[in-house]
């Protein structure tokens, strides 16, 4: 068992050395950038084992104290990385809401202890931990209602990194130098630190600020798509493409450059939505082009499951793009977007989605899917319908019972079939056409 603590303790101080190195280089360096969100990951690595293998250090000798440390300095670490990866309530993972639980178990802990003992430095980490765990409650709260200020994660990312950059300095003083009273070396790196947090985040909120507004001024898209709508518009007709002509213009591979490069953390609203249908459509069209001629996109091997898209420096399989970063959107016209190049898709747009006229243009693919008999069709007098497979497969998104979503997919049928389902109660039978994954090609 000692040996098992020895080996422990040396991950321990090493994971808490590198933290150490990568916090400062991190802390010089341009930020935003691919270099620093890479450093950013590896010290998050060295953070969070630092965190566990305090827990398990304090499991082996018992120590209450070490083991809320290492609950805290996990949540600040973790915290701060997921800061910049939550911008809806979807995104909001079960290891957040752990995290969140055990900040908030460490913080009553570490101030009952402060308060048993008379310990200013129980007292103080308890405090903030608290604190951190109820402003992850709210932040959670205002995603939920919608109202989180846009620049709310920019915030949370700094204050949440740089504090678990004090616990490491922290721990570092404490260990290697002897202070008196031992206290000073406790709350030295705080007091330092705090100020230099406000400020630090002062100066990123302000730089954000004038890029926003400039951005607002100027009236530009987050992306600019203009390339995507050339490429659409010559190749696409009809809403089915010719991958012939397409798997020769170089224009594509620019445009799936220019969203790799784009820093989609920084996105919001509209300009995410757009973003995102645009990356499954782009792609989707790419991986056609790499095995053409192929009969269906079925026939290419892992096409849903590979992970050849790269954005943010993560990798993502067009199944992760649809189901981890549009649908969370809970914009059911989405559907209607995503293009998987089969013929009982909805059909290719012939321009890029764009944030200034998202909502008019997935209200026109909605429009087109629901009223062409192409997809899905209504028989008034019989009281029945015929609908897309797709909305078989996700019926959940569109409200789960049938009169659920009939009631949703109404507001886009025509106007006679929208009067006999409102007058029906939204009773129709309904039943799902067979999927055609024979390819959108012309």
């Amino acid at each position: 068992m000692e040996q098992l603590r020895i080996v422990i303790l040396i991950v321990h101080i090493a994971a808490g050395f590198g933290a150490l190195v990568l916090g400062a280089i991190n802390a010089v360096r341009t930020k935003g950038n691919s270099s620093h969100r890479s450093i950013g990951r590896y010290y998050i690595g060295c953070m969070v084992a630092v965190g566990m293998s305090a827990l398990l250090l304090a499991a082996l000798r018992p120590n209450l104290f070490l083991a809320m440390v290492g609950l805290f300095s996990l949540h600040l670490a973790w915290g701060g990385y997921r800061a910049t990866k939550i911008k809806t309530a979807a995104d909001i993972h079960w290891s957040d809401n752990a995290t969140t639980a055990a900040a908030l178990l460490a913080g009553i802990v570490l101030i009952s202890l402060g308060l048993l003992h008379g310990n200013v430095v129980m007292l103080v980490f308890g405090t903030g931990s608290v604190m951190n765990a109820l402003s992850d409650l709210n932040v959670a709260r205002k995603l939920r209602a919608g109202t989180l200020s846009r620049g709310a994660w920019l915030r949370r990312h700094i204050g949440l990194v740089s504090g678990s950059y004090i616990a490491v300095w922290t721990a570092f003083l404490v260990v290697n130098i002897p202070f008196d009273p031992a206290y000073v070396g406790w709350l030295l790196p705080t007091a330092i630190g705090t100020p230099i947090i406000a400020y630090a985040t002062r100066k990123h909120m302000m730089r954000y600020a004038l890029i926003l507004c400039l951005a607002v001024t100027s009236m530009q898209a987050a992306v600019d798509n203009s390339l995507f709508t050339a490429v659409l518009q010559q190749h696409v007709k009809g809403g089915v493409v010719s991958y012939a002509t397409l798997k020769t213009d170089a224009r594509l591979d620019k445009y799936l450059k220019q969203l790799r490069a784009e820093d989609a953390s920084e996105l919001t609203g509209n300009e995410l939505k757009a973003f995102w249908i645009n990356v499954y459509n782009a792609f989707t069209l790419k991986k056609v082009c790499e095995h053409y001629p192929v009969k269906s996109i079925q026939d290419i091997p892992n096409v849903w499951t590979e992970k050849f898209i790269t954005i943010d420096g993560e990798s993502y399989s067009l199944n992760d793009v649809e189901n981890n970063r549009v649908r969370p959107l809970a914009d059911l016209r989405t559907h209607f977007a995503l293009v998987c190049a089969a013929q009982s898709c909805p059909p290719l747009r012939s321009e890029a989605y764009t944030a200034g006229k998202l909502n008019a243009q997935l209200d026109d693919q909605a429009r087109t899917f629901m009223r062409s008999p192409r997809w899905n069709t209504f028989d008034v007098r019989m009281s029945s319908c015929t609908l897309s497979k797709i909305i078989d497969w996700y019926i959940g998104d569109f409200g789960g019972m049938y009169a659920k979503v009939l009631k949703a997919l109404s507001a886009y049928t025509t106007d006679d079939v929208t009067r006999a389902l409102k007058g029906s109660g939204y009773a129709f039978t309904v039943s799902f056409n067979e999927y055609d994954w024979a390819l959108n090609d012309h």
